[in-house]
């Protein structure tokens, strides 16, 4: 189960801040069969953005605590 800062669990279609920009979170990427599809190899989830579109953050990137706040829950 993946969580932000607070422990809160990451779902589909939470509205976040992600590093100063709005996002929803449209995927969530953390067994190895999901990773293989999307072509990671760690865990991560996909943002969407007005300003950049699609945007997948690593969970396992330092910054992750930080760059990614629940603002709404799906």
């Amino acid at each position: 189960m993946l969580c932000y800062h607070d422990g809160q669990e990451v779902c589909i279609g939470d509205e976040v801040d992600f590093d100063g920009t709005s996002a929803t979170v449209f995927a969530i990427i953390e067994t190895k069969e999901q990773m293989h599809r999307h072509g990671f190899d760690e865990s991560a989830v996909g943002f969407q953005t007005k300003q950049y579109g699609e945007v997948y953050q690593s969970t396992l990137d330092p910054g992750w605590d930080e760059s990614v706040v629940l603002l709404k829950r799906a």
